[in-house]
């Protein structure tokens, strides 16, 4: 058994971090391998991701079954509780599945029950007809003045910034790291942040008023709406079933899969609402508990 006191924690790099994913056989989580990350033992004894976006941080932590009950996990949570305070969010998330232990621990540590979180599966090929008649519908409403573009084709008309702040700032994080995401999946196409052709911006009279991240997972071969958004004021009109349909549509057209994975937590009426109406099958539901970082944690 290995001691706490043996026990080293260090920064992981992002190889690092796909290779200790890899080793626990985590492939739902590589989508967000671009997190700060940390490794207990060389990535051997548990692994931990920090998302530290303002004025939420958002974390996860694992260690195998056998090597539980030492201190590891403890330690890890430490270090991303030191580390979201180090970025200024006033906050820490943590979702997981209903598990009593685990809540008992993280309460432990200044942990507080918040909010469940579902996740849904969707089959994109079974929904798109539903969503082009309800188009259909709304059609007329579309204003002229309304127009759709990529994450892609923003970057190429100096939208990126104005698209990550409106994103940020309705959904939660940071606008630097949408636009760093966007940049390294320019960078490497073989290592996205984000799908840049299926990633979209919604513009009405030449201001944002809506978007949509989308990223896909190869290692489970599944899309994931990582957020979408709509300004309050065109919110319940055409908006929400453009987007949905058009990032659908290129969903699709792209080939990976059929298959779409989304979160919603109790407090996200229309995202709950629409997994309802599309038969989205729900996948598991994650209790969220959240730490206040400006009190004491120890």
């Amino acid at each position: 058994m290995q001691s706490v006191c043996e026990l080293q924690i260090r920064k992981a790099t992002q190889p690092e971090l796909v290779r200790a994913l890899q080793r626990f056989e985590l492939p739902r989580m590589m989508r967000g391998a671009t997190a700060a990350g940390w490794l207990a033992s060389g990535g051997k004894s548990g692994v931990a991701m920090l998302w530290p976006s303002l004025p939420v941080a958002s974390g996860f932590i694992w260690v195998p079954p056998l090597l539980r009950r030492q201190g590891i996990g403890t330690a890890l949570l430490k270090n991303l509780i030191e580390a979201a305070r180090g970025f200024g969010c006033e906050k820490i998330w943590g979702t997981f599945a209903v598990n009593l232990e685990i809540a008992a621990w993280l309460e432990k540590h200044g942990f507080h029950p918040r909010n469940t979180m579902r996740e849904f599966i969707l089959l994109l090929n079974q929904n798109h007809p539903r969503l082009q008649k309800a188009l259909m519908r709304i059609q007329r409403r579309i204003p002229a003045s309304a127009r759709m573009i990529s994450l892609r084709e923003a970057v190429d008309e100096e939208k990126l910034n104005e698209a990550a702040y409106f994103l940020a700032s309705h959904v939660g994080g940071l606008p630097g790291q949408i636009v760093q995401g966007v940049q390294k999946s320019l960078d490497n196409s073989h290592a996205q942040v984000f799908d840049l052709d299926c990633s979209i911006v919604l513009i009405d009279k030449g201001k944002v008023i809506g978007g949509r991240l989308t990223k896909f997972n190869p290692g489970i071969n599944c899309w994931f709406l990582e957020s979408i958004a709509v300004e309050e004021a065109y919110r319940g009109s055409w908006a929400n079933i453009w987007l949905r349909t058009e990032g659908t549509r290129r969903m699709l057209e792209d080939g990976k899969s059929v298959e779409c994975r989304f979160r919603a937590r109790d407090d996200q009426k229309d995202t709950l609402r629409y997994a309802e109406h599309t038969n989205a099958r729900l996948l598991e539901t994650l209790k969220l508990m959240e730490c206040h970082l400006m009190t004491d944690t120890k």
